[in-house]
């Protein structure tokens, strides 16, 4: 092995190779398979303060210590072992100076290994990569001046960085007014609303997503953003993220557009779109009550009618006086009386409908009127053996209210509970008074059929009974509980419906201010 030659083993060929660097201004170097020095250029003696010969026989990091980084040491062991020629760029740990090395594997198994100085090329990419990112900052400023109101933000991030820059005007709204690009970066996830952080830039960046899909997403959401004259708004954030080769996010570009009066504006179609769904679902109901009540009513009128009919047919063939005349009268005179209840009936919730019924008020002892109306009651009771449990309270309680009008709601409440429960039952009334709100309580429980929990909140209103078959067969149009209800409320008072179900009984209870008696 020569000291300024390859050993006479190398071909013709190697020795070619190295007669044509050696006219280059490159530095070049042949190694064995060991990266032992068999050969140095002659320029080398600029590099290194060891003389030429004695590099020879030396390994590379023992003369060029930076060979032994795992950049270049691996590189130089790729290049023996594929056979395939590497090429890499380094800089300098001691200088400002930029390498470019390159290993060509030899015939003999060794390297020829030259580096090229590309400080000055390395320093024009700097200054074209400055340049540019200059300009593109300058651009970056503009985009952020034109796109920028109380209405309009931009923003743009750098992920690389950690930096976010906002629209002035949008930047102060959102309080991050007095921050760096740094410490607005660190604050854009408490300018989002919680629940909608994840619907945010910050989140999308995060999708699972292949680079080459990523590269063509484009973030567009609604969500709310925390601002310093609002609280929280509405936007509508757009963004464009850039992405490198490996799908890992760089920067993005975006706006925020304030749409929170045409948010408020679809909230409150939504909200009006469901009243008059429920307004349609309640005339439809209403409909359906009104249906069942004309009915209901035209059988009401239809017996009394009927049996009005006959007894007059009956009068016309029998002696007057005898006894089926007085039998015919009696039956035209009951049955009339039948038609005025339906009609008054009819008239109450008219007037209740247009709030014109009156009252005669003054201070009545309820225990007493309570008492009174429940002796009438008592024969009907009696004939379809239904227990009548009646509770006073001990001490005399006054109302100021309309005698007649109170005596309604008694009687509609006991005919009511008679109606719907079945012979051997039991109807209690009691009467009392609640110290802690002043008021008379008027509860009546009955163990009859009970009430369907679905029809409860309605069971108040017009044309509404419980059960058709049953309100047919007992008589009646389904008015007695609003009238009732209509006439409590004109009083200042109250009345609520229970019932754990069918065939569980029903309780109605009564809430009344008290008076003093003078």
């Amino acid at each position: 092995m020569g000291l300024n030659k390859p050993s006479g083993t190398d071909n013709n060929k190697n020795q070619s190779l190295i007669k044509s660097f050696e006219i280059t201004e490159d530095i070049f170097l042949v190694v064995d398979k060991n990266l032992r020095i068999t050969y140095i250029d002659p320029k080398a003696k600029y590099f290194s303060s060891i003389e030429r010969e004695k590099m020879i026989g030396k390994t590379l990091w023992d003369i060029f210590p930076l060979s032994k980084e795992p950049l270049s040491f691996t590189r130089y062991y790729k290049a023996l072992e594929t056979g395939i020629p590497q090429h890499w760029e380094r800089p300098s740990k001691f200088t400002d100076k930029w390498a470019e090395i390159s290993a060509y594997p030899l015939e003999n198994d060794g390297l020829i290994i030259i580096g090229r100085d590309i400080t000055e090329k390395k320093r024009m990419e700097f200054e074209l990569k400055e340049s540019s990112r200059l300009e593109l900052m300058e651009r970056e400023k503009e985009y952020l001046e034109i796109l920028d109101s109380s209405f309009l933000g931009s923003f743009i991030v750098n992920f690389e960085m950690k930096e976010c820059y906002i629209s002035e005007t949008w930047k102060n709204r959102i309080g991050l007014g007095n921050m760096t690009g740094k410490e607005a970066f660190s604050k854009l996830p408490t300018i989002f609303h919680p629940e909608d952080i994840n619907l945010t830039i910050m989140n999308s960046i995060n999708r699972k997503n292949s680079p080459d899909e990523k590269k063509k997403l484009r973030h567009v959401a609604e969500y709310r953003v925390k601002t310093t004259d609002s609280g929280y708004i509405w936007v509508l954030g757009q963004a464009k993220i850039v992405y490198d080769n490996e799908g890992k996010p760089i920067k993005a570009y975006g706006t925020h557009i304030d749409i929170t009066s045409r948010k408020l504006s679809e909230d409150a179609l939504r909200k009006s779109e469901r009243r008059a769904q429920r307004l349609t679902e309640g005339l439809h109901k209403e409909n359906i009550y009104k249906n069942n009540f004309i009915s209901t009513l035209s059988h009401e009128l239809r017996n009394p009618l009927a049996a009005i009919s006959m007894g007059l047919s009956l009068i016309e063939h029998v002696p007057p006086g005898s006894e089926q005349d007085i039998y015919a009268r009696e039956i035209i005179k009951r049955q009339t009386a039948q038609l005025k209840r339906l009609a008054d009936d009819l008239l109450d919730v008219t007037r209740a409908k247009t709030n014109k019924i009156k009252l005669i008020k003054e201070n009545i002892e309820i225990n007493e009127i309570v008492k009174k109306t429940l002796d009438e009651f008592r024969v009907q009771f009696n004939m379809k053996k239904v227990a009548l449990k009646e509770k006073y309270h001990a001490d005399s309680i006054y109302i100021n209210a309309d005698p007649a009008r109170i005596k309604q709601i008694i009687g509609n409440l006991l005919s009511n509970s008679l109606k719907f429960t079945e012979r051997n039952g039991t109807v209690e009334f009691s009467v009392s008074k609640d110290n802690n709100t002043n008021d008379v309580v008027i509860r009546v429980i009955d163990t009859g059929i009970g009430i369907v929990p679905g029809l409860l909140p309605n069971l108040f209103k017009p044309f509404v009974q419980a059960d058709n078959s049953l309100a047919r067969s007992t008589g009646g149009l389904g008015l007695g509980l609003p009238i009732v209800k209509e006439i409590v409320d004109l009083h200042g008072g109250s009345i609520v419906a229970g019932s754990e179900g069918l065939g569980k009984g029903s309780e109605f209870v009564i809430r009344l201010p008290i008076c003093n008696r003078a």
